[in-house]
C-alpha cells in the first residue's frame, strides 16, 4: 500500500467549488466555458472521468468527504437543522462527525479552511480543529465582514453592487438568480478568497521551510452555485446565442416520474423564457471563469514559494447543478448526471503521472486519501476508500463495478437511491416510477426504460444489488424498498405482466 513516509508527507492544497457542472470545465468537454488553470492542472495530474457524490446536495455530500461515510452510514442527510445523522438519528444534536482531520495534525500537519464550510447547518471548521476565518454553516459569502474590510482596503465600497439583474419567477424564491458585480474583478468573491488563502500559504509555506512540517490548506468556494455573481470581464464574456448546452436543455423527456414533472419547466428560473435562462447559464460560465482565475493565482503563488514539486493538490466540487437539462435547475430530488457526476483532479509531481482514469470512484475517496497521507489506514466502516493506490498507479481502481448514491430531502422529503456501474444506472423512487437509462445509447437520460422487456433482467440486478447494500447496512430506507417488492411491482412501475 502507497503511503508517505514520515520524512516525506506531501504538502496538500484542496480547492474546492460549490455546485459545478463539470460540462463548464475544458479538461471535462467543454467547448465553451474558459477554465485555463483547471485545465493546465488537469494536463499535469490525475484526471478522474466516472467521480460521484454521496448525495447530490451541500452539507451531506460535504460531510461525506470528510467522514467517509454515506448518509445511511451515518452521515449528514440535509442541509437543514431537523435531522443530523443516520442511522443514529440525532434529532438537532450538534456532534462532530468523525473525520480525517486529527490524523493530519498527529501527523504533524498545520490545518487550514478558508471559504465556504456548510457541514452541518451551524458547526464551524474550528470545532474540527482547523484555522482560519472559521465562518460557520454556509457562511456569509457575499456578506462576509472580512470581505468588505478587504474591499475597503481596495477603495470600493464595502457591500458590492450589482447590475444586470435576473430573478426567478417563483412566489416564494425571491433571490437573484445572476447578476454582474459593478467595479473591478479583484473586488470580486474569487479574489478575496484566493488573496486569503495565498496569504495563509505565505504563512504555512515558511513554517514549513523552517521545520518541515508539511500543512493542509483547503479553499472551498462559494460558487459557481447559483447565484451567479461575476464581475467583468468575466460577466460580459459569454454570449448566452453560443453556449455548449446538451441536447436535453429544456426537454424533460420521456416516462419520467411525476415529481420530474411537477418541477421541470415551471420552477423558479426554468420558468423564465429561454433566452433570459441562457443569460443565467451565460453568467454561471462568467462565474466559473472568474473563479478559474482565483485558482490560477494560488497555484502561481505556490509555484513562487518552491512548493509545486512538494504539495499535492486536489481539485474538485461537492456536486453538480442541472443548469436547465431537462428543465431543472439546482439539484433535488432527481438522480441525473448532470448533479451526481463532479470533477476530481489530483497532481503531485513525481509521484502521479499525469493521465485520465475509468476508476469509478467517489469525491470522499480524495477524503478517504488524507488518512492514508496521514499514515493510518481509511475506516472500513464507510463506503470512501482511499485513492491513493489508484492515484499513484498500484492499483487500476478501488475494486468497485458500481457506485450508489442517495438522496433523502431539499426543501422536503423524497426518498432515493441510485446504483451506477458508469456505463448505466438504475434509481429507485419510493413514491414514484423508478428509472433505468442506458448512458451508452442515451447519455443525456432523455429515455426512461424502466418499462422495456430487454433490459428487465439487467434492472433486476441492479436492484437486486442496491437491495443488498441497504440490507448490509440497514439503510434507513430499506424498509420502504422492499414494502414494493411485491408481485405487481413492474405495473406499479411502467411494466406489464407479460414483460
Amino acid at each position: 500500500m502507497t503511503t508517505a513516509s514520515d520524512n516525506h508527507r506531501p504538502n496538500i492544497l484542496w480547492i474546492g467549488t460549490d455546485e459545478h457542472h463539470r460540462r463548464t470545465i475544458g479538461a471535462y468537454g467543454s467547448t465553451v466555458c474558459k477554465t485555463p488553470n483547471i485545465d493546465a492542472l488537469a494536463s499535469e495530474g490525475m484526471v478522474f472521468e466516472h467521480v460521484f457524490c454521496p448525495m447530490a446536495v451541500c452539507a451531506p455530500s460535504r460531510a461525506a468527504i470528510l467522514s467517509g461515510r454515506l448518509p445511511s452510514e451515518g452521515s449528514v442527510i440535509t442541509n437543514n437543522p431537523m435531522e443530523f445523522t443516520l442511522p443514529d438519528r440525532q434529532i438537532g444534536d450538534r456532534m462532530p462527525l468523525r473525520n480525517w482531520i486529527p490524523a493530519l495534525q498527529q501527523a504533524g500537519y498545520r490545518t487550514v479552511h478558508v471559504g465556504k464550510w456548510h457541514v452541518t447547518v451551524d458547526s464551524r471548521p474550528s470545532e474540527y480543529g482547523l484555522d482560519g476565518p472559521d465562518w460557520p454553516g454556509y457562511g456569509p459569502n457575499w456578506g462576509a465582514p472580512e470581505y468588505h474590510a478587504y474591499r475597503e482596503k481596495l477603495g470600493l465600497p464595502p457591500k458590492p453592487v450589482f447590475d444586470n439583474e435576473i430573478r426567478p419567477e417563483h412566489p416564494t424564491v425571491r433571490a437573484l438568480a445572476s447578476a454582474r458585480v459593478v467595479g473591478p474583478e479583484e473586488g470580486g468573491l474569487p479574489a478575496y478568497l484566493a488573496h486569503t488563502t495565498i496569504e495563509y500559504m505565505k504563512e504555512l509555506a515558511e513554517r514549513y521551510k523552517e521545520s518541515g512540517k508539511p500543512f493542509f490548506l483547503r479553499l472551498e468556494f462559494w460558487g459557481p452555485h447559483i447565484p451567479c455573481y461575476a464581475p467583468d470581464p468575466y460577466f460580459s464574456m459569454y454570449d448566452p446565442e453560443q453556449l455548449d448546452l446538451p441536447e436535453n436543455f429544456g426537454v424533460l423527456g420521456e416516462n419520467k416520474p411525476e415529481i420530474h414533472k411537477n418541477l421541470s419547466g415551471d420552477h423558479g428560473i426554468a420558468g423564465l423564457p429561454p433566452e433570459t435562462q441562457r443569460r443565467v447559464i451565460a453568467a454561471c460560465y462568467a462565474y466559473v471563469t472568474c473563479i478559474d482565475t482565483a485558482i490560477g493565482d494560488i497555484l502561481q503563488a505556490l509555484g513562487e514559494a518552491g512548493l509545486v514539486d512538494d504539495t499535492m493538490v486536489v481539485f474538485t466540487s461537492d456536486h453538480g447543478d442541472m443548469l436547465g437539462a431537462h428543465g431543472l435547475y439546482d439539484k433535488g430530488p432527481f438522480m441525473y448526471d448532470d448533479i451526481y457526476r463532479v470533477p476530481l483532479i489530483v497532481r503531485w509531481p513525481g509521484r502521479i503521472e499525469p493521465g485520465r482514469n475509468e476508476a469509478l470512484v467517489y469525491n470522499m475517496d480524495a477524503g478517504a486519501m488524507m488518512w492514508e497521507l496521514a499514515g493510518q489506514p481509511a475506516p472500513e466502516d464507510g463506503s470512501a476508500r482511499s485513492l491513493l493506490p489508484v492515484a499513484t498507479g498500484e492499483q487500476p481502481d478501488l475494486g468497485r463495478d458500481l457506485i450508489i448514491s442517495e438522496f433523502y430531502r431539499e426543501h422536503d422529503f423524497y426518498t432515493q437511491a441510485m446504483v451506477h456501474s458508469g456505463r448505466d444506472k438504475f434509481v429507485y423512487n419510493f413514491g414514484g416510477i423508478d428509472e433505468y437509462y442506458d448512458l451508452r445509447t442515451d447519455p443525456d437520460e432523455l429515455n426512461n426504460c424502466i418499462g422495456v422487456p430487454s433490459v428487465r433482467d439487467r434492472i433486476r440486478a441492479l436492484r437486486d444489488r442496491l437491495h443488498q447494500w441497504m440490507t448490509n447496512i440497514h439503510s434507513p430506507m430499506i424498509e420502504g424498498f422492499e414494502r414494493t417488492l411485491v408481485k405487481d411491482r413492474w405495473q406499479m412501475k411502467g411494466m406489464t405482466e407479460a414483460t
